[in-house]
């Protein structure tokens, strides 16, 4: 199994009825990253099949196209609809949205935007992992931020595009992101700063730029087109790559940091509050995640065994259903052929 595709299933489940900002400043960016989630979306049973398309993804069994369809008949099957959300949803648990557009959790844009962000940041988190690996570390001990896929108006990563529009909240810095996250521009114009620089979780800080998702790899924001390659050592040398004081890559390599080593394991149990989170999952949640929910609405007791079993049901039957609807698609000539 690829580094990925193993990101991608232990990953757990975080329902939640919050917006992206409420998201960033109540639940913890750790938890964040172990989890599989979307702002405003509280229904397990639609998070639970976007895990599973990503976990086929990851594992290459499943092709963009049909994550895309499964995900709109799943919500089309839960009687999603943008105007009144889930049926048997609490009034106003999801906000009315207008159709077609990113609010509307079955658009395009939406499913569009879920599949790529989710799939990207569990390959981002991979490469990171293989590329700190001991051996890896002295060959290749550098990363390189490049363009893999073009936008139509770029971000303005290194100075060398216009930058994208800014929300109406943040003035526009005319700055290339790269220098507003502590780096230096090399004459070459590349983008190379040591693995474990601090600048990558700069640049995917959303304290530095709006659009970001508080990850030190890539995608680093929302629609993002940069991804990472790794750097020999001699080009890291001969571009005169140091650490963020001056450090040679021997001595910084030789230095612990966060970032270079795994996070996703042997680490405390962080504590968070995730109001919007159903109460009778919190003790799965906090089983399954080693997270300790604080400052928690949920007062209800949880039923563990309950929870799993019906769980293990929609899932099965989710995959049964998958499978049923795949065949359909193919003896139509659909997006499954």
């Amino acid at each position: 199994m690829s580094t990925a595709a193993e990101i991608a299933r232990i990953r757990d489940l975080l329902p939640t009825t919050l917006g992206t900002a409420e998201i960033r400043s109540q639940i913890a960016a750790d938890i964040r990253a172990r989890s599989v989630f979307s702002a405003r979306v509280g229904k397990l049973v639609f998070l639970d099949a976007i895990k599973m398309v990503i976990d086929e993804l990851a594992a290459g069994r499943t092709d963009f196209a049909t994550a895309r369809w499964y995900l709109a008949e799943s919500l089309r099957e839960m009687g999603y609809t943008p105007e009144g959300g889930f049926p048997d949803a609490p009034p106003g648990e999801v906000p009315p949205a207008i159709a077609a557009t990113l609010q509307d959790l079955s658009s395009r844009r939406r499913l569009n935007l879920i599949v790529e962000t989710q799939l990207a940041l569990v390959r981002g988190r991979g490469q990171q992992l293989r590329g700190t690996h001991r051996q890896r570390l002295f060959e290749f001990p550098a990363w390189e931020l490049t363009r893999a896929i073009d936008r139509r108006v770029p971000r303005n990563w290194g100075g060398r595009h216009a930058s994208a529009a800014t929300p109406k909240s943040r003035r526009v810095d005319p700055r290339p992101r790269w220098i507003i996250a502590g780096g230096q521009l090399h004459p070459s114009g590349r983008l190379v700063a040591l693995k474990g620089d601090p600048i990558w979780g700069e640049l995917g800080a959303s304290g530095n730029f709006d659009d970001a998702l508080d990850v030190d790899y890539p995608p680093f924001c929302f629609n993002s087109g940069m991804r990472w390659i790794e750097v020999g050592r001699a080009d890291a040398l001969e571009l005169g790559i140091r650490g963020p004081n001056g450090e040679s890559i021997d001595e910084w390599l030789s230095q612990d940091h966060p970032t270079l080593v795994d996070t996703q394991s042997g680490i405390p149990a962080p504590q968070a509050s995730v109001k919007g989170i159903d109460p009778e999952l919190r003790k799965v949640f906090e089983k399954s995640s080693g997270i300790r929910v604080v400052e928690t609405t949920a007062t209800t007791k949880g039923n563990e065994a309950e929870v799993r079993a019906t769980l293990a049901r929609r899932k099965a039957a989710r995959a049964k259903r998958m499978a049923e609807l795949e065949a359909q698609a193919i003896q139509k000539g659909g997006p499954g052929a």
